[in-house]
């Protein structure tokens, strides 16, 4: 029952429906409970939101969902996929739009003055983006994130 069950709601014509009424389908793991994989489908989607500012495509959310459902990708590295992805790095942006898109995907919320000081003081010394995100990486602010989706950080 549960391979047939797996195999409507994976389907590109359930996703379309779901998407037709505004919800995310997201991807569903035989074998991982549903409480995990809510929290696991809905913090992919906030990337693909928050990052690319578009809704996910299936192909994109079985990825990343699975991944992390599977622990074979943790959040930080799921965020530097979607920071460092080819459809992010052609909106060609500026540091400042830089650095406040990695406060919105780390930590769910516009940069403070301090902190963005910090950091384009950083990028304006030579530092780099890679630098950014691994100073964002280890951060408390991150790991709660993470924890709130059930995902290791």
């Amino acid at each position: 029952r549960e391979q047939v069950f797996n195999g409507f709601v994976n389907s590109q014509e359930f996703f379309n429906l779901c998407k037709e009424y505004g919800i995310t389908a997201g991807y569903y793991v035989s074998g991982v409970a549903s409480s995990k994989q809510g929290g696991v489908n809905c913090f992919v989607e906030r990337l693909y939101e928050v990052c690319l500012g578009r809704r996910s495509d299936i192909s994109g959310q079985k990825t990343w969902a699975s991944a992390l459902m599977a622990g074979t990708v943790t959040g930080s590295s799921c965020v530097h996929g979607f920071l460092f992805s080819a459809e992010f790095t052609n909106k060609n942006m500026n540091d400042l739009d830089f650095v406040a898109y990695t406060y919105r995907a780390f930590f769910g919320r516009e940069p403070d003055i301090p902190g963005l000081t910090t950091w384009m003081n950083y990028l304006g010394n030579g530092g780099t983006r890679e630098g950014v995100f691994n100073g964002f990486v280890n951060s408390q602010e991150f790991r709660n994130l993470c924890s709130s989706y059930g995902i290791e950080p």
